[in-house]
This record gives structure tokens, sequence and C-alpha cells, in this order.
């Protein structure tokens, strides 16, 4: 979210957060670390995700999900989109 944002490309959309995790974790079912999707498109400078074209490792260990790959790390504060804080304002959160 912090690279979209400073390419001035906000994630404008909770649909688009969505498909991102969903792409991600068929990727990871395929071989492919969620990070190196992540990284790939950043070190290209795109703008989305995209499933590599070449076939990943297979997994000798138990699959983990897609947010168990992610909450082991420290992202920092993290950044609401307006509307993200909007509906949490609106329910009381």
């Amino acid at each position: 979210m912090q690279y979209r944002k400073e390419i001035n490309k906000p994630i404008k959309s909770q649909q688009t957060v969505i498909q991102a995790i969903n792409l991600l974790g068929k990727c990871r079912d395929n071989g492919h670390q969620p990070e190196e999707i992540i990284n790939a498109s950043i070190a290209n400078g795109w703008q989305g995700l995209f499933a590599p074209n070449q076939p990943g490792r297979t997994q000798q260990t138990k699959p983990r999900s897609v947010a168990d790959s992610f909450a082991d790390k420290d992202y920092g504060e993290p950044q609401l989109p307006d509307w993200a804080r909007e509906c949490l304002s609106r329910e009381g959160l």
C-alpha cells in the first residue's frame, strides 16, 4: 500500500484488496511466495500484481494461508484509504 501511495496510485476500493489477496493465494498454491509477487511488481514499476509465467517451487511444508504469510512481518503504521476510515467511523470502530 505504501508503494502505491508513493507512486500516486492509492488503492481506492476494498474489491481491489480482495482480488489482490485472492491472486496471492492462488500464486502461493502454485508454489510462489506472495512476497516474491509483490517485490517483482514493485521492482518492475507495475501498479498491479501479476502471476508469474514460470512454475513455482513445490512446497514440502504445510501450506500457510496468505494471512499467515503477512502476519509475522512489521509493515509499519497501516494507512487506510478514506473509504475504509469512513466505514469504520460509521460503525463506531
